[in-house]
Parts: structure tokens; sequence; C-alpha cells
């Protein structure tokens, strides 16, 4: 019925901006952001479930980076290893989160889908797919 300027605010011209903008921030452990532009994009996108797996298509290479780098691999074997060509760039950025924290997190990720799948988790509205978003987010820090 009305558009706020909070709805606007957080969310650039671009939904893969955002996206990466989201990922930085859980990244950053900065998860109150995370969470305003989650769910200002979704006011966006009619489809919650889309949302979902552009996080989770794009955390499992952040997962691989993760990995890799706790198992001491160089960031040059790395970056070969992965085939990164234009994103090479997210082997030499640091964050905040341990990979001890990020992989507790991932794993609640992808634990979404599986919960749906086997009917542990049931949503009749976006805003209940959103909540368990949201909780899988707070619940990293």
């Amino acid at each position: 019925d009305y558009i706020e300027i909070e709805h606007i605010k957080n969310i650039t011209n671009n939904t893969e901006n955002s996206i990466f903008e989201i990922i930085n921030h859980i990244l950053n452990l900065e998860l109150k952001e995370a969470i305003t532009k989650l769910s200002n994009l979704s006011w966006f996108l009619d489809n919650p479930y889309l949302l979902y797996n552009m996080l989770v298509s794009n955390f499992r290479l952040y997962f691989y980076i993760f990995k890799l780098k706790n198992l001491n691999y160089n960031t040059n074997n790395i970056k070969e290893i992965l085939n990164l060509w234009n994103r090479w760039f997210l082997v030499e950025k640091n964050y905040k989160i341990s990979f001890q924290k990020f992989n507790l997190f991932y794993e609640k990720l992808i634990s979404i889908d599986s919960n749906m799948k086997t009917w542990k988790l049931l949503w009749n509205n976006n805003d209940e797919f959103l909540y368990e978003l949201e909780k899988t987010i707070f619940y990293t820090k």
C-alpha cells in the first residue's frame, strides 16, 4: 500500500550486488545489517526460496575457500583448484568470521533445505521462510 524509505535505502539496483553485500555482512559478523538487507531484498523479490538458493550457491564457494585455507593451501593453489577466474580476489579477502563459525553457519543454512524436503520445516507464507533464514543468520554470532 505504501513504501517507506527503510524499504529502499538498503537495496542496490542489482539483486546480485545485494546478495554479495549480505554475504559480506555475514562474513564480517555484521548480522543486524545482513538481516536488514535480507529483509529489504526479500520485499522486492516474490520468492524467498530464490533468495535462499542464491545465498547457498554463493556461500558454497566461500565454504571451499575457507576449507582449503584451513588445510593450509596457499592462495595460488586455491585459485587454481577452484578455477576462480575473475573472482580470484575472494581468496585474498579476510573476514571476521572464523572457519568454525562459518562451518556451523553453513551447515545450518543448508539444513533449511534438508528440513523442507523431509517435512520438518513447513511454511505457509514468505515471512515464515524468511524467519528461518534470519534465525540462521542471527545465531551465527
